[in-house]
């Protein structure tokens, strides 16, 4: 393979050319590769030593006299469900918006499918608002009386 050497290049005296390297581009993908499960080994590594933190730091921040939990009990009572339903509901809300997106992505691709896509998406999104309304209510019920 011969490399195409400008002619300013060859005029100049004294210098020599040196061609670079060639990098296919499986090379830089492997290196790319490489790269990113390296960096998502450290994030998993990060993420399970910051768990651990969490968790081990819970147990004496938690730790209390022996009468003292029937006051609390309510109060983490009501932390927990809030913090249950907060979760369900975020969730539900992107279930929906990919299940929508899904929906008009499948009807401008066959629009001569748009009822059966309309069918498929009203019940997908009744299954999904359902699972909340289902949170909602263990909420309730699970929910200590004040």
């Amino acid at each position: 393979m011969e490399l195409a050497i400008s002619q300013d290049m060859q005029r100049i005296p004294g210098v020599e050319f040196i061609p670079e390297p060639e990098t296919t581009a499986l090379t830089s993908s492997i290196l790319i590769n490489r790269f990113k499960g390296e960096n998502m080994k450290r994030n998993l590594i990060r993420l399970g030593l910051s768990l651990m933190a969490v968790l081990f730091a819970a147990i004496p921040a938690l730790a209390q006299a022996q009468g003292a939990t029937e006051s609390n009990n309510r109060g983490y009572g009501y932390l927990a469900a809030v913090i249950g339903f907060g979760i369900a509901a975020g969730l539900c809300g992107i279930g929906q918006g990919r299940v929508a997106g899904a929906a008009c992505e499948g009807m401008a691709r066959n629009p001569t499918a748009y009822n059966r896509v309309q069918v498929a998406l009203i019940l997908g999104l009744a299954f999904i608002e359902t699972l909340v309304i289902f949170t909602f209510v263990v909420v309730l019920l699970r929910t200590p009386a004040p």
